[in-house]
């Protein structure tokens, strides 16, 4: 009785360190990723067509927390940026995160204003902000430091000079046909 215990404390102990093995070699061969992969970034933004028109004078931006593919590896979540006006749409993956949200960030810390903070979208303590200027929307990227708060531009968008108010939407809006006045649904995504 006492072998056959033995024999099958042996015989485990054998397969797990096997499975071990086996396990830290396809790890080490990028087979199984134990800690989350970034996802690529866009370099730029891509058009794409629309299906209806919105005015010229709005122009319409999602922030979309891009979690697809990762059903075998886990990945880091994208921020996507979806950006509507008129007839014109693009889209652009901005940053890889592994904490993201967007809706209302308090932004007094980065002498903004608070009509600024339904704007923002933010990844692992950055925060980013979409701006309107003449002929284009501009997106910021704000990170605190040791020296301070460090602003750059992430991307800009062309839009209508006549463009005058940025309209925050769900990115949910983007796909639904239900909210094709809010936000026509994008072809191509």
């Amino acid at each position: 009785m006492i072998k056959k215990t033995i024999k099958y404390t042996w015989t485990i102990i054998c397969v797990l360190i096997i499975g071990s093995l086996v396990f830290i070699f396809l790890a080490m061969d990028n087979s199984v990723h134990l800690i989350p992969t970034p996802r690529d970034l866009d370099s730029y933004s891509k058009a794409y067509n629309v299906r209806n028109n919105t005015s010229e004078e709005d122009v319409y931006v999602a922030y979309h927390l891009n979690t697809s593919g990762d059903n075998f590896a886990p990945r880091e979540v994208g921020l996507d940026l979806f950006v509507q006006n008129g007839d014109k749409g693009f889209k652009q993956t901005i940053d890889s995160c592994k904490e993201a949200g967007s809706g209302a960030v308090d932004v007094s810390n980065l002498g903004l204003k608070s009509d600024d903070e339904n704007k923002t979208a933010f990844c692992d303590k950055k925060i980013y902000l979409a701006k309107l200027e003449e002929g284009k929307i501009i997106f910021y990227r704000y990170a605190n430091n040791v020296s301070g708060t460090q602003k750059e531009i992430v991307t800009s968008m062309p839009v209508s000079i006549k463009a005058k108010r940025i309209i925050i939407v769900n990115s949910y809006e983007l796909y639904s046909d239900k909210n094709q006045k809010t936000l026509s649904v994008m072809e191509n995504i």
